[in-house]
């Protein structure tokens, strides 16, 4: 045996502190003999070979280079500071021996041990080597969350009658079969009633197999009553089900402790147990999710009272053996798309810039293909921007670009704002940036105080300015040389980010930069479908390449094929879980026996064996994925020796990575899932105290102003419970993120604050802060969603009652105008015009120009809609005379001037004006565009599709609606895209003969009647109409009949002339012209045209109904037939 050969070779030492090296060869013979190290012959040589240093006198020599070259085989080119492969090593050493000390070697008189800090052993008492344990005592141990597996078993007669006397004479003897049986696969008898027995796997130790285990254990306990005599004459049942609960332990022992369970899982197997049937084992529908291929059930359920089914077991596949793994998971299975990302960085290098999504499920290894990516091309690269999405990011605009500019700025956690104001001006600087204006927005980006700078720049501008800026940043990096720019799990994207890396991909065509984005399948399409973007999906490992892998772990030859096709099968392909199942299940401390089914036990596992650390771990998770050494190290109080010991530990584990050198920085957890089974770990009441001490700290430490964003500290306290103190935050976050036109993250963060103060009670409940976020809220999904958003109306009803009692005038004319856009999108606008009255009063009351613009635009447009030209001319035209671009702002979704100016346009045109009409829909483009303000630009888009059908000028809807179309998919106008792909249909029907089109204008009528709620599809529909003329006449007529449902229903009347005159169209359109019903409906066309002063509409009427007489007067009925 090696290590005996080193024993040999070793000289004798008299200075052992009291032992002779015959009795350290001893211990050392006895260690690695034991269980323990039996499984681990990697731990063996290693500990074998530092023995045989220290006896040998050369303990002084004992290092890390002289460790790797000696036992795990590395070359004079190993560099300890860039591999940790020794350090990792020596802590699983150093806990196997502690598992040792604690198990097997538990009775011994001495024990090894190797002090943290060195490599040098010692001999030491069991007990002092026990200390070192990552383990916790059970009996000790605080009330915690455990995924467990839950076993209710007892007996019945033979004939399932019940008790019997002959079952209460073998009840004692059925207890010991039970505790037998549980015990010897790891499980503890967890409660004893009068008629059962309940076990539990899982506590107080995780077990990643537990669901396994207990299966396992209720079918051997219910088929292996014969081997008792006692028991022949009875039968047992058992239910299995698994969850979490919160468990302790109550009564016993040191040697046995009971624990105690509280969690529906109990009651669960319990329930399930009252329906089996003697001689059966049932598990619930989780159980058998754990564990498909292993336990073989039949179908169908078995009914439950309280719901769902359970499954009874037929048979259950033994456990296999597992052996531990060597070594760390290289990239295995992937060169040809690591050659494919390579080639197109050979390109980027070209000045082709280069731009890459790898997608593909969580554990697939999109983040390893691009960390073996940059080791690939490092040499050749000038720098890497990593911007790494957090799913606590989605509502933070900008957020991982603010983290990459804070690291390119070299930003720390104690800088004060002077120094950061510095230190932006530096990078400016150095970018060569010269725009006044990008101080300034980067100030802003950062949530640092504003001079006025930005004061006139609308919040659309503003963000289109900070889009513009970054990308300048990152091409003045790429400037210095080739450039690589990783934006890691793109599906967490902020939408602003979105926006920036959508941006990036279209800039980069000529620079040497190479966008590589990793995201999962069910990311936004704008992500998956980047311009130029070569999509490589990962797909999983085939069972050549898992097992290549299982091997790398392992080594190969190291566990039997039925062992590794095992966890090929369970993997299904995905490297992380391979590596997981292959690294958890055989790390030291954990029983070599069987391969576990679910990854939330294998990370619960690895949560439990770090001992004290635990807590930390729990902790950390609380703040996030990712968190600041410092902050964590001050939410603890302790020592930062204790801490910085805590940390090294955790990496050594594997559980943390470090972002930063020192154990003060930045580090995150190895995956998100580890990060999650550590959260679901902790109590709620643990967490909720958690959560607020970490809000509160980020509210009052000035040091981690960098971490201060307003969104992250509601989010904390929301999840503690305190609503009181989150609203306000929320809806401070709300604000900022319209100021920057990120109109779904001032949704969320709006509707989070709204959550909130529903969870306060109503006499305590903020009012006046209810209606400000209702207000802003309605003001974000009109404008994200359209008028027939829905919720919008019951939401700015509750703002009119609370203004009513608790608000100002200004409060309350807002929430009328909100009010009256729900009330518009329905057609319903007698009503609409009541509340835009309402509206311009309270406004007027409140001193409010700004609001009382908006009010008089509403009544206009209302006028307009009920057919009232000269009455929406007037209100329209006062709002265009009072208008000045440089005082009014958008400030209540659309812009006065440019909605005005727009509907002005077909009021001019409907009254016969068509030259001042053609100036005021082109002055509505040219507003919208100098306010920069994508709502306002989609409106006047819009508008001018409607007013280019109304002139019949279909080249002009084509243009129009495309570049409706096009802003639409860039801003993510879902309610503006129908009106584009309406003009554009109208124009392939009329201009390229494609009866086709009918159907997308269909379709488009329906989508826009959807998000908007109904008004204009009057319009709409008679325009479709007459694409059925000399066509399918029975939709034709369908779509007049929708029009005057409409019209007739609700009181948009502008339309009323148009849809008469296409109704007489159609009558000459029949099979025989029906004259006198076209005569008529011609006739009350003109009627309804003069009576709404449509001048336009009536000459078209009239010079029809000319046409149809002068016809019938001749008789010329076919040539009226082909003129239709």
């Amino acid at each position: 045996m090696e290590s005996m050969a080193l024993l040999e070779t070793t000289t004798t030492r008299l200075d052992l502190v009291g032992f002779d090296p015959e009795e350290v060869g001893g211990v050392l013979s006895r260690t690695i003999a034991s269980p323990e190290f039996v499984a681990s012959p990697r731990m063996a040589t290693l500990l074998a070979f530092l023995v045989g240093e220290w006896l040998a006198g050369r303990e002084k020599s004992i290092k890390e280079y002289g460790i790797a070259l000696s036992v795990f085989g590395k070359d004079a080119s190993f560099d300890p500071s860039s591999n940790a492969v020794v350090r990792v090593e020596a802590g699983r050493l150093r806990r196997l021996l502690a598992e040792y000390a604690r198990g097997t070697g538990a009775n011994q008189p001495v024990v090894l041990h190797i002090p943290k800090g060195c490599y040098v052993p010692r001999l030491v008492s069991p007990s002092h080597g026990v200390t070192t344990t990552c383990d916790a005592s059970p009996a000790g141990a605080p009330p915690c969350r455990h995924h467990v597996t839950v076993v209710s078993c007892g007996l019945s007669s033979e004939d399932g009658s019940g008790w019997a006397e002959s079952i209460h004479e073998a009840f004692p003897v059925f207890r010991e079969h039970c505790a037998r049986i549980t015990e010897a696969l790891g499980g503890r008898l967890a409660e004893e009633g009068a008629d059962r027995f309940v076990a539990c796997f899982g506590w107080p130790q995780s077990l990643e197999h537990a669901a396994h285990r207990g299966v396992t254990a209720a079918m051997e306990i219910v088929t292996t009553l014969d081997q008792h005599p006692a028991l022949s004459r009875v039968k047992a049942r058992a239910g299995v089900a698994t969850g979490w609960v919160v468990s302790g332990s109550i009564g016993g022992s040191p040697n046995r402790v009971t624990p105690a369970l509280l969690g529906d899982v109990v009651g669960v197997a319990t329930t399930i147990f009252s329906h089996a049937p003697p001689g059966s084992v049932l598990v619930s529908e989780a159980t058998r999710k754990l564990t498909p291929r292993i336990c073989q059930t039949e179908a169908p359920t078995v009914p439950l009272a309280s719901g769902g089914g359970a499954w009874r077991v037929t048979a259950v596949s033994p456990l296999g053996d597992v052996l531990p793994h060597l070594g760390a998971s290289p990239l295995i299975g992937r060169k040809h798309e690591l050659g494919l990302l390579c080639g197109r960085w050979s390109r980027a290098v070209g000045r082709e810039g280069q731009v890459a999504v790898v997608t593909g499920e969580p554990g697939i290894g999109k983040s390893r293909l691009v960390q073996e990516l940059w080791a690939t091309i490092e040499p050749q690269a000038a720098e890497r921007w990593l911007l790494r999405a957090l799913p606590t990011d989605r509502g933070c605009s900008f957020a991982p670009i603010r983290k990459r500019i804070a690291e390119a700025a070299s930003i720390g956690k104690d800088d004060d704002t002077p120094a950061i104001l510095d230190k932006l001006a530096d990078l400016l600087r150095h970018a060569g940036e010269t725009d006044a204006l990008a101080q300034p927005l980067l100030e802003s980006l950062f949530g640092l105080p504003e001079d006025g700078r930005l004061a006139d720049l609308p919040a659309r501008q503003r963000k289109d300015s900070t889009l513009a800026l970054l990308v300048r940043l990152m091409l003045a990096a790429a400037r210095q040389g080739p450039l690589l720019v990783v934006v890691e799990d793109a599906h967490w994207l902020d939408p602003s980010t979105r926006e920036f890396v959508y941006l990036l991909a279209r800039t980069i065509a000529a620079a040497p930069v190479f966008l590589v984005v990793t995201t999962r399948p069910e990311a936004e399409a704008c992500i998956r479908r980047l311009p130029r973007a070569t999509v490589l999906e990962l797909a999983p490992l085939g069972n050549s390449d898992a097992e290549r892998l299982i091997d790398e772990i392992v080594g190969p030859g190291a566990i039997t094929p039925d062992c590794r096709g095992s966890i090929v099968e369970k993997a299904e392909g995905i490297p992380l879980f391979i590596e997981e199942l292959a690294r958890t299940v055989i790390a030291p401390g954990t029983p070599p026996d069987g391969v576990p089914g679910s990854l939330i036990d294998l990370f619960m596992a690895r949560l439990d064996r770090l001992g004290d650390n635990r807590l930390l771990a729990q902790v950390a998770s609380v703040i996030g994925r990712d968190f600041q050494g410092d902050f964590l190290a001050a939410l603890l109080d302790v020592p930062s020796s204790t801490f910085a010991t805590a940390i090294r530990q955790l990496i050594e584990d594997e559980i943390l990575l470090p972002v930063a050198d020192d154990c003060n920085g930045f580090l995150c957890f190895r995956h998100i899932l580890l990060r999650d089974a550590a959260y679901e770990s902790i109590l709620p009441q643990q967490r909720r105290a958690f959560h607020e001490r970490i809000a509160r700290a980020l509210s009052t430490r000035t040091r981690f102003t960098v971490d201060r964003r307003p969104e992250f500290i509601a989010s904390h306290f929301d999840k503690a419970d305190r609503p009181h103190e989150s609203a306000p935050l929320w809806f401070e976050a709300g604000q900022a993120a319209m100021r920057v036109f990120a109109n779904e993250e001032a949704q969320h963060h709006l509707e989070a604050g709204l959550k909130a103060l529903d969870r306060i009670p109503a006499a305590e409940r903020p009012k006046r802060l209810e209606a400000d976020i209702l207000t802003a809220l309605g003001v974000v999904i009109r404008i994200a969603k359209g008028y027939g958003a829905s919720g919008l109306y019951p939401l700015y009803k509750r703002a009119r009652t609370l203004c009513r009692e608790f608000g100002t005038r200004e409060q309350e004319a807002a929430a009328f105008a909100g009010c009256w856009t729900y009330l518009a999108g329905r057609g319903k606008w007698e009503e609409a015009t009541d509340l835009a009255r309402n509206c311009a009063n309270n406004a007027a009351r409140a001193r409010n120009a700004n609001l009382l613009l908006e009010a008089r635009r509403m009544i206009g447009t209302s006028a307009l809609y009920q057919g009232r030209l000269v009455t929406a001319r007037a209100w329209l035209d006062k709002v265009l005379v009072r208008y000045d671009i440089g005082r009014y702002k958008p400030s209540h979704g659309y812009d006065a001037g440019v909605a005005a100016a727009a509907y002005s346009a077909w009021a001019l045109w409907l009254q016969g004006d068509e030259t001042v009409a053609t100036a005021n829909a082109s002055l509505a483009l040219t507003t919208a565009a100098a306010q920069n303000h994508a709502p306002s630009m989609a409106m006047a888009l819009g508008w001018h599709v409607i007013l280019d059908i109304l002139r019949g000028e279909i080249d002009a809807a084509l243009d129009h609606g495309g570049q409706l179309r096009k802003l639409s998919d860039e801003h993510g106008f879902a309610h503006w895209r129908p009106l584009g792909d309406f003009g554009a249909a109208w124009h392939a029907l009329l201009r390229l003969g494609d009866r086709s089109a009918l159907t997308t204008m269909s379709s488009a009528i329906d989508d826009f009647r959807r998000l908007w709620g109904g008004f204009l599809s009057p319009i709409l529909w008679i325009t479709m109409a007459q694409g059925h003329l000399g066509g399918d006449h029975e939709l034709g007529l369908a779509a007049i009949d929708a029009a005057w449902s409409f019209s007739a229903s609700q009181s948009e009347h502008l339309w009323d002339a148009e849809i008469l005159r296409v109704s007489g169209e159609f009558a000459l359109a029949e099979a025989t012209p029906n004259y006198d019903s076209a005569v008529r409906h011609f006739r009350q066309a003109i009627s309804v045209a003069r009576a709404q002063d449509a001048v336009a509409l009536e000459r078209r009427a009239a010079a029809r109904l000319a046409e149809v007489e002068a016809c019938r007067a001749t008789e010329a009925a076919a040539l009226l037939k082909r003129t239709a």
